[in-house]
């Protein structure tokens, strides 16, 4: 996650007034590990499952050791349900850095209420050559599902690990949705 450094705002005021607030801003908690991973389709190991994206193992050495895997296919999806509606404010993907850039560059992390990959859009991962953790702001975002979805033929998609950070507002039997 990013370094949430405070910072300090300037406020004009009546009568010609500045007014500075300190803004801190509070980092919220992982709560990938509280929900289900599944993927558009089975890796060639087991090893290699779904889950491997929220073990919390964020330094792999290599793509087999501690990734989600999806084989070539289009369009290939990982998914993560997080089990309840979270308000979620940031995602953090991690890929192993010198390996398979293809199998995440314009990776859509998507979040929202439908078990689909057509929620609303937080990001688009642009990889960069030796970087391996990419940190996306996603403002105020609702959901209970999260996706990581490579558009496009004849594709791979490898996820190491990912973060989603928010904080829970309820049950999915407890809240309405128009959805």
């Amino acid at each position: 996650m990013k370094s949430m450094k405070p910072h300090w705002n300037v406020v004009f005021i009546w009568g010609g007034i500045f007014l500075s607030l300190l803004v801190i801003h509070h980092q919220a908690a992982n709560v990938a590990s509280r929900g289900i991973a599944t993927q558009s389709a089975e890796p060639a190991d087991a090893a290699n499952g779904p889950n491997m994206a929220i073990d919390e193992n964020t330094r792999p050495l290599v793509p087999r050791e501690t990734c989600a895997l999806v084989p070539t296919q289009n369009d290939p999806w990982w998914q993560l349900d997080l089990r309840s509606i979270y308000r979620i404010t940031a995602v953090s993907i991690f890929s192993i850095g010198d390996c398979c850039h293809e199998q995440l560059n314009g990776a859509e992390i998507r979040i929202g209420l439908r078990n689909d990959t057509s929620n609303q859009r937080c990001a688009v991962v642009s990889v960069v050559q030796g970087q391996r953790i990419y940190d996306y702001e996603c403002g105020i975002m609702e959901g209970r599902f999260v996706h990581v979805v490579l558009p496009g033929q004849w594709r791979s998609l490898t996820v190491c690990e990912v973060q989603v950070f928010g904080a829970v507002l309820g049950k999915p039997s407890m809240l309405s949705s128009p959805y």
